[in-house]
C-alpha cells in the first residue's frame, strides 16, 4: 500500500513540475490615476458704480495620482479574437508595496502564466471585477520562442571525398542560437544536424542561407539545402555535389521563427 501511495505522489509531482515547465511569470506595472474635474468660479458681485460684472465660470480636468481604490482585477485575453486566456485575479492594494503612492506606479507580479506563441492583451480595472472598458492595457507575450533565432555552422567539403579527392566534409565552427552541430557524409552529399536549445514545440520555420567563404567557384556547385527531420530542438539540412570540387569551405547561416 505504501508503495502504492509512493508511485502516486511521484506522478503527482511529474505533472507538477511538467506544469510549471510550461508556464511564465510577468509583471505588470502601470500608473494608476483619476481625473477630478474642477471649476473656477469668479466673483461677479456688483462693482463700486453698481454695474454687475458677467465673468465665465472656467471648468477643467486634473489629472491626480488615485489613492482611493483599494482593489484591482487583472485578466488576459488573446490579441486575435480577444477571448480570454487568464484569469480574472483580483488582488487589494498596499500603499508602499505594490502601489507607490508617490509615483503612482502599481507593480503586479502574474504567476502561472501557460505559455503561447500568441501575442496577448493584459487588461487591467480598478475594483473587484473585469467590467467594462479597462483602466490600461498591455500587450505581451510569454514564449522565448516568438522571436526570430539566429545562427551559423561553418564546415569544409561536401561528400566524404572519395569522389573529388577531397577531405571528408567536417564542422569547422557554429556558434549563435546553435548549442551544437554534426555531419554525416556520403560520397557526393552531406547531412548535417544543428542542435538547439529547445523550444516549445516544432512549429517553427526554418531559413537557410549558403555562403560560400573562399573559392566562390568550387563553392557555387552544392546544391540548394533542403530541411527535413526537424524536431523541438533539432533539424538536418542535406547538401549535395554538383561537379564535385575537390575544395571547398562553406558557411550555413540559419533562422527559425516559431508560429
Amino acid at each position: 500500500m505504501k508503495t502504492k501511495f509512493g508511485v502516486i505522489l511521484i506522478l503527482l509531482c511529474l505533472i507538477a513540475l511538467s506544469a510549471d515547465a510550461l508556464a511564465v511569470n510577468y509583471t505588470f506595472k502601470t500608473t494608476v490615476t483619476r481625473t477630478e474635474s474642477r471649476s473656477i468660479v469668479p466673483d461677479n458681485s456688483a462693482n463700486c458704480d453698481g454695474s454687475a460684472p458677467s465673468l465665465p465660470t472656467i471648468n477643467y480636468n486634473v489629472t491626480l495620482i488615485d489613492s482611493n481604490f483599494t482593489q484591482f482585477t487583472i485578466k488576459i485575453v488573446k490579441k486575435s479574437d480577444n477571448s480570454d486566456y487568464f484569469g480574472p485575479v483580483t488582488a487589494g492594494v498596499t500603499h508602499g508595496g505594490n502601489f507607490n503612492l508617490a509615483t503612482g506606479e502599481l507593480t503586479y507580479t502574474i504567476t502561472g502564466i501557460t505559455k503561447t506563441n500568441e501575442i496577448l492583451i493584459v487588461k487591467f480595472y480598478k475594483g473587484a471585477s473585469a467590467a467594462g472598458t479597462p483602466d490600461a492595457e498591455q500587450e505581451i507575450s510569454v514564449s522565448s520562442n516568438t522571436r526570430p533565432q539566429a545562427g551559423y555552422v561553418t564546415f569544409g567539403n561536401v561528400g566524404n571525398g572519395a569522389s573529388d579527392g577531397g577531405s571528408p566534409g567536417s564542422i569547422t565552427g557554429f556558434g549563435g542560437f546553435i548549442t551544437n552541430a554534426s555531419i554525416n557524409n556520403g560520397n557526393t552529399s552531406s547531412n548535417i544536424t544543428i542542435n538547439f536549445t529547445a523550444l516549445d514545440d516544432a512549429n517553427y520555420t526554418a531559413n537557410v542561407s549558403l555562403v560560400g567563404i573562399s573559392n566562390i567557384v568550387n563553392n557555387s556547385q552544392v546544391t540548394c539545402p533542403v530541411i527535413y527531420s526537424k524536431t523541438t530542438s533539432s533539424l538536418v539540412i542535406f547538401l549535395s555535389d554538383v561537379d564535385n570540387p575537390a575544395i571547398q569551405d562553406l558557411r550555413l547561416d540559419i533562422v527559425i521563427q516559431s508560429y
